[in-house]
């Protein structure tokens, strides 16, 4: 009985499988040779020297608090007062007022943007105007009813080219750009705990700053609080909610956290604690709000740390 052409080891199913592995081969080859056409098309950047002078610009826009580059995060739990802090940081940016009283911007913005991917910007406005900050109309809102169906910036893992493009064009001119919050720019499932999707979000958010010369406020949402044996454990990092990708990502990240039973001539006193920090890093802040306007004032036994 004479041996069929498909079966293995035939001389033509031999034939047909040198004949595959040729094209393979030629393929692999091709491809090697098109990588390197493109390469010679690529303009290769030049590295800088570790003992390069420094960049003109501080690299903090406020000492302990904002740096230039990168991202910088400001966590805590709902309701703790993260988007007054943030309107606060750029008030002073803008007017070159002490933040809180107290903090001296290291250089003044002509504009920030605050986009605000939940709610309505009605709510923000609000916030801002009962702090009684100032009327010069530099600190522009883009609220979810302007942003839209572009707000998301990642969806199901992939970051939306044309959400990006829309957001860089809305930061052009800004000194300073803060996304709030983090978890209203993606969707998808589990996206929140997914460390990929996240970093990618982050490093989006990063890239859209940098794309204008601003600098990234990111405001995050904590973790809820573990109960161990009917007591709340907080954890000393890693806190804010979802991956921990998020947080790596981060240049600094500080988490407000109010001070249980603590007051200060009736108002709460809240603690701003730096967990990274890509600089020198500063004791934990402590700010007391006033119960009418919102506005905060370091408290004045609080010493800022020398960079000296």
């Amino acid at each position: 009985m004479s041996q069929s052409a498909l079966e293995p080891g035939s001389p033509s199913y031999s034939e047909q499988v040198a004949l595959q592995l040729f094209k393979l081969r030629v393929q692999k080859e091709a491809r090697k040779l098109l990588d390197a056409d493109s390469m010679t098309k690529i303009d290769l950047p030049a590295s800088i020297a570790a003992d390069d002078p420094l960049p003109p610009e501080p690299p903090e826009l406020i000492t302990g608090i904002l740096l230039t580059h990168g991202a910088t995060e400001i966590a805590g739990e709902k309701e703790t007062g993260k988007s007054a802090v943030a309107l606060e940081i750029q008030h002073s940016l803008i007017t070159g007022e002490p933040l809180w009283g107290s903090l001296v911007p290291n250089i003044r913005v002509e504009k920030t943007i605050h986009f605000l991917a939940e709610h309505s910007s009605s709510i923000l406005m609000g916030l801002y105007q009962r702090m009684q900050l100032s009327t010069d109309h530099k600190l522009r809102i883009f609220g979810p009813e302007h942003l839209s169906h572009m707000r998301l910036l990642v969806s199901n893992g992939i970051r939306r080219e044309e959400s990006v493009s829309f957001y860089k064009r809305l930061a052009e001119g800004a000194g300073l750009v803060v996304f709030d919050p983090l978890a209203a720019f993606i969707q998808g499932q589990a996206a929140e705990n997914d460390n990929a999707p996240m970093r990618s979000l982050v490093d989006t958010m990063i890239e859209i700053a940098s794309s204008t010369g601003a600098a990234c406020l990111v405001l995050a949402h904590q973790g809820k609080p573990v109960i161990f044996q009917g007591r709340q454990v907080k954890r000393g990092n890693y806190s804010t909610r979802g991956a921990s990708a998020t947080e790596d990502a981060m240049a600094a990240v500080h988490y407000l956290e109010k001070l249980s039973g603590v007051s200060i001539g009736g108002n709460m006193v809240l603690e701003l604690r730096p967990i990274h920090y890509k600089g020198f890093k500063q004791p934990a802040f402590q700010l007391i709000r006033d119960k009418v306007t919102c506005r905060h004032t370091l408290n004045t036994t609080f010493k800022l740390r020398s960079q000296d």
